[in-house]
């Protein structure tokens, strides 16, 4: 049974069964090799494009937007998928408009968190992977690192709640950081401004807003000092 505490809003209330290794591994294992293979070939086509457009085809622009066009998928299939099967759950908090219920982990949940747990992780580690193949800096090397062990502390402890909301307000202005990148790559300076516009709001909106509201419930909850600052 669970010995640790349950905030107000219902989000920090530890897991109380894992899902089996089988499935655990079968979805980290599955989304992993399916986005670096997909990431290798499309890298590929970048670097090619690249050569190209060196020897001005500038018709292969396109593959330059293959990686950014990879990631912009995932991060709309996602938070479509956060935002339709979160918001209606008892412990979605209510300043994002979820009911806010202090309500105990049921096993589909929980499985269902796990399964999102172990795709999100997935995501994370392949994109580390190709940091190191394309030769990124050493800032982006510490944030994948840090982002993972973030994910797989929130997963050991037993806070998939508070971590699924985290990814919800992080992933969501990914989606218009990935789209400035691509139309910076086609050249369309009108539709880059709209966009920058967007991501400005997004960010100040979800990570600026919505993310120290939620960073404060926690502080406030029913949680013993100890978890709450393990959290934060």
């Amino acid at each position: 049974p669970c010995t640790l505490g349950m905030c107000k809003v219902g989000f920090c209330v530890p897991v109380s069964r894992p899902p089996s290794a089988m499935v655990k591994y079968a979805y980290f294992g599955g989304t992993l090799a399916l986005l670096c293979g997909a990431r290798a070939q499309f890298e590929s086509c970048k670097m090619d494009a690249e050569q190209k457009i060196l020897k001005r085809e500038k018709h292969s622009k396109l593959n330059l937007v293959l990686p950014l066009l990879l990631k912009f998928t995932f991060f709309v299939a996602i938070v479509a998928y956060e935002w339709s099967t979160f918001f209606s759950k008892p412990w979605f908090p209510s300043f994002m408009g979820g009911p806010g219920l202090e309500s105990e982990f049921d096993d589909d949940t929980n499985n269902e968190l796990g399964a999102f747990y172990e795709i999100q992780l997935a995501y994370h580690v392949h994109s580390m992977i190709f940091s190191f193949v394309v030769g990124s800096k050493l800032e982006m090397h510490v944030h994948h690192f840090v982002t993972i062990l973030l994910i797989l502390a929130s997963d050991l402890i037993g806070y998939r709640r508070c971590g699924a909301i985290v990814f919800l307000l992080h992933d969501t202005p990914d989606i218009v950081g990935c789209a400035i990148k691509m139309s910076i790559v086609a050249g369309s300076l009108y539709q880059t401004l709209v966009i920058y516009v967007t991501l400005l709001i997004t960010w100040a909106y979800y990570r600026m807003y919505l993310l120290p509201v939620f960073i404060h419930e926690v502080l406030h909850s029913k949680m013993p000092i100890v978890e709450r600052a393990l959290f934060v």
